[in-house]
C-alpha cells in the first residue's frame, strides 16, 4: 500500500532540492522483491539507522502526471543484521489502565512472543512464560537505554546488528507490588551463514517522514528508480516512430501494489526519452499519459498522444508480461463506410472512463464526415450505378435509425443516473442526520448530453447526405 498517511504529498516529484543528507543505496534483490505488493521485481534499496527501506512501483498518476512512488520497510533476515537475540518480539501500544493490574501492564513495551531454547534472550529472562506473549511477566522496555521510538523495526535493526547489548528488563507484578527492572548484559550469536537477499517480506508505515523529506527531491535517486524499472522485462520500454519523431512507449499499472502485475487498470506510458536512460525530470521526458481501456489496447483501437489520434495498427504482447512487443500506429482517419452505417467512432475508444474524450473524437468524426459530403460525395455519386447508389441509401437509413436508438440510449442513461445520484445525495443526507456512513460517490458517467447532441449533429449530416443519395439514384432509374 501506499504510505500515504505518513508522507502524505511527500512521495513524487519536486519535494525539495537535492539534498546531501541522502544515503547511499543500491538496487534491491530482484528475488526479494518480486515478493513485494504487486511483485515489481525492482526497487532502490537502503540502509539507515532503523533499518532497510526500499522505494519502488515508480507510477504516474494518469489526471496529473505526477510521478509516485512506495517506501517499504524490509523485514525477516534480509531486513536483519548479522546477529541474533533468539526471540520473536512484538509491540504493546499503551491503553487505558483497566481493572486492578498495575498500570505498566498498559504501558508501552516490547515483549517476547517466543524464545529459542538456549539463546541469549532465554539466558537473560526474557521469556514469554505461561501468560504467553504481552501477557509474559518480563517485557522489555529498551535496549541500551532507548525504546527506539516504540518501533519494533528500528530495534530489531539495532539488535541485529550489535555483537552486545543491555537489555531493558522489567518485571511486573502478577498480584501486588510494584515492578522492578533489571539491566542485563547479552552477548548476541552471530549467524554463521551468510543471510539470502532474498528471504525477507515488508512492512509498510512506521518510517519516520523526518528521515524521508529530504530524500524526495534527489534527481539521482529518481533517475535510478526509472532506470531499474525500465530493466523489468514487464516494464521495458518499446520504440516507435510517429511524425512527431521516435518515441517510447510503456505499458504500466496505474495501481502496482494494489493490482498486481498485468491486472486492472493500466496507463500507456509516451516518453520523448528512452526511459532506460533515466531522463530526469520526469515531466519533460513524459510526452503522454493514455488511460487503456479495461479490455485492453489492439488493432484498431483509437488513442491520442501529444494531441493527435492515431488508430493502432498491429500490436503484439509478450504472452507472459503483458508487455508491447511490436506496435505501429496509423494516423487516425474516420472510418466513413461505418459513419454512414451509424457506427459510433468513440466506440473505439474502449471503457474509458475520461468524460470528454468520447466528445472529443466524436466531434472529430462530425468534422471528417461533413468534408467527405462537401468534397468526396459528388464524384462518389456520379461515378456509381443505380444498384450502389441504391446500397448507399440503404445503408445510410439503417444508420439514422441506428443512430436514432443511441442517442436515445444515452439520455436514458443519463436520465437513470440523475434520477440515481439524487437518491444517493437524498440517503447521504439521511444517514448523516442519522450518524451513519453514506455510500461511496459513483464515477461519473463517460457519456453526456454533448456526446448526445453530436451524435444528432450526425443524424443531421447524414439525412444531407441521404438527400443527395436519393436524388443520384432517382435520377439513375429514370
Amino acid at each position: 500500500m501506499l504510505i500515504a498517511a505518513l508522507l502524505a504529498g511527500l512521495l513524487q516529484v519536486g519535494a525539495g532540492p537535492d539534498s546531501p543528507a541522502v544515503p547511499a543505496w543500491e538496487p534491491a534483490h530482484a528475488g526479494l522483491m518480486a515478493k513485494a505488493p504487486g511483485t515489481p521485481g525492482y526497487g532502490v534499496q537502503f540502509t539507515t539507522p532503523s533499518g532497510r527501506l526500499v522505494f519502488t512501483n515508480l507510477h504516474f498518476d494518469p489526471a496529473t502526471r505526477d510521478a509516485k512512488m512506495e517506501l517499504y520497510r524490509i523485514q525477516g533476515p534480509a531486513g536483519m543484521g548479522p546477529y541474533r537475540l533468539g526471540a520473536e518480539l512484538g509491540f504493546h501500544a499503551k491503553e487505558p489502565t483497566q481493572g486492578s493490574n498495575h498500570p505498566c501492564w498498559f504501558d508501552n513495551f516490547f515483549y517476547a512472543v517466543r524464545t529459542l531454547e538456549g539463546s541469549p534472550a532465554r539466558s537473560a529472562g526474557l521469556d514469554p512464560g505461561k501468560y504467553g506473549g504481552r501477557f509474559a511477566v518480563t517485557a522489555l522496555e529498551g535496549v541500551d537505554g532507548k525504546n527506539f521510538g516504540w518501533d519494533l523495526g528500528a530495534l530489531v535493526w539495532y539488535l541485529t546488528n550489535r555483537p552486545e547489548v543491555e537489555l531493558n528488563l522489567i518485571r511486573r507484578p502478577v498480584m501486588f507490588g510494584g515492578p522492578s527492572r533489571r539491566n542485563p548484559r547479552v552477548t548476541l550469536r552471530k549467524v554463521e551463514t551468510a543471510i539470502d537477499p532474498a528471504d525477507g517480506f515488508f512492512t509498510a508505515g512506521g518510517i519516520d517522514s523526518a528521515l524521508i523529506q529530504p530524500w524526495l527531491g534527489h534527481a539521482p535517486l529518481w533517475r535510478d528508480l526509472l532506470i531499474l524499472r525500465s530493466r523489468t522485462p514487464r516494464l521495458a520500454p518499446l520504440a516507435v516512430d510517429l511524425p512527431t519523431g521516435r518515441r517510447w512507449l510503456v505499458s504500466a499499472p496505474t495501481d502496482p501494489s494494489a493490482e498486481g502485475p498485468g491486472k486492472g487498470q493500466r496507463t500507456l506510458e509516451v516518453w520523448r526519452e528512452d526511459p532506460l536512460a533515466g531522463p530526469y525530470p520526469y515531466a519533460k521526458a513524459l510526452a503522454d499519459l493514455w488511460l487503456e481501456p479495461r479490455e485492453g489496447l489492439g488493432p484498431g483501437r483509437v488513442l491520442r498522444i501529444e494531441g493527435q489520434w492515431y488508430r493502432i495498427q498491429t500490436l503484439t504482447t509478450d504472452p507472459a508480461t503483458g508487455r508491447p512487443t511490436a506496435c505501429s500506429l496509423g494516423p487516425w482517419k474516420a472510418d466513413i463506410p461505418a459513419l454512414l452505417a451509424g457506427a459510433s467512432e468513440a466506440r473505439e475508444l474502449g471503457s474509458l472512463p475520461s468524460p470528454g474524450l468520447w466528445e472529443t473524437l466524436e466531434q472529430a468524426a462530425n468534422d471528417a464526415l461533413l468534408e467527405w459530403k462537401t468534397l468526396a460525395l459528388p464524384d462518389a455519386l456520379a461515378s456509381q450505378d443505380a444498384q450502389a447508389a441504391a446500397a448507399l441509401v440503404l445503408r445510410i437509413e439503417k444508420g439514422l435509425l441506428a443512430l436514432d436508438l443511441e442517442v436515445k440510449g444515452i439520455r436514458s442513461r443519463l436520465d437513470a443516473a440523475a434520477r440515481a445520484e439524487a437518491e444517493r445525495k437524498a440517503q447521504a443526507e439521511l444517514a448523516t442526520k442519522e450518524g451513519k456512513p453514506a455510500r461511496a460517490t459513483p464515477a461519473p458517467p463517460v457519456e453526456s448530453e454533448r456526446l448526445a447532441d453530436l451524435l444528432d449533429q450526425r443524424k443531421a449530416i447524414l439525412m444531407a447526405i441521404l438527400g443527395n443519395a436519393k436524388q443520384s439514384l432517382a435520377s439513375l432509374r429514370r
